[in-house]
């Protein structure tokens, strides 16, 4: 199983990523081949690569990419995992629905608002690395399931985030504005 992480920066905590990892016994270890893609140069990068070596975690640190090459990775990927602490609205989680990808995600991002747990995505609590090393070893188990939920999250990208959507809350957006502006 591929996973994929976006960037290796410290405002996403990989870390909890890491510690869900070493929960995990070895032969769930085994069948996974973890990607960060994203500024690997920071000192915080930096210490992530040398704790995946000492730990021996199948993590591979791509760098900065491309959007088209971050898109690609994505479209490769079994699942994605968004293990972060805030973040108003992942594209990264977004952009795995539109490409039928199972994610597992923490409750404390914009997008979980869009999420109903085991139905489109797996949620999980923010900082709590023993849920998420439970979500992991659920996907690796049952990839039927991945695939379905997979499909799930395709369905609530087009029912919230495809372009006509986006489109119609922008056109929302500026008529509240423009009519807000009329009553001055």
């Amino acid at each position: 199983t591929q996973g994929y992480s976006s960037a290796a920066s410290d405002v996403y905590k990989r870390q909890i990523l890491i510690s869900a990892l070493k929960l995990l016994n070895q032969s769930e270890i085994s069948r996974l081949k973890i990607t960060f893609v994203g500024d690997d140069t920071t000192a915080y990068a930096k210490k992530l690569k040398e704790q995946a070596y000492e730990e021996k975690l199948p993590i591979e640190f791509l760098g900065t990419m491309s959007h088209t090459d971050t898109l690609s990775m994505i479209d490769k990927s079994d699942i994605l995992i968004c293990a972060s602490r805030e973040e108003s609205m992942s594209a990264v989680v977004i952009e795995a629905m539109m490409y039928e990808k199972c994610t597992i995600v923490s409750n404390e991002t914009g997008v979980a608002e869009f999420i109903s747990n085991n139905k489109n995505a797996y949620l999980f609590n923010s900082g709590d690395e023993k849920e998420l090393a439970k979500k992991i070893s659920l996907v690796l188990c049952n990839r039927t399931e991945v695939k379905r939920i997979g499909q799930e999250a395709r369905k609530t990208y087009e029912q919230f985030f495809n372009m006509e959507k986006y489109y119609q809350r922008l056109d929302i957006i500026c008529l509240l504005y423009t009519s807000d502006a009329a009553d001055e």
